[in-house]
């Protein structure tokens, strides 16, 4: 049994479908975790947290010692 360019062909192409099926169902995930994530930021208790801390936090840069502390 030989193995012809039109089954080269066949089986790049199947393999790229199935690539694309793969990511697509990772996207996917990520899409919803995303969307879960964002939409925990305005049930409590984060609401609190946030609503609390946002305006401490506004005016220090992210990761120095000021940040940390508040």
């Amino acid at each position: 049994m030989s193995y012809s360019t039109e089954d080269c062909i066949t089986d790049t192409r199947n393999h790229i479908f199935e690539v694309r099926r793969q990511l697509q169902r990772v996207i996917t995930e990520l899409e919803e975790r995303g969307r879960v994530h964002d939409l925990s930021k305005l049930q409590s208790p984060e609401l609190e947290i946030f609503t609390e801390f946002t305006p401490k936090l506004r005016g220090s840069t992210y990761g120095s010692e000021e940040y940390a502390e508040i």
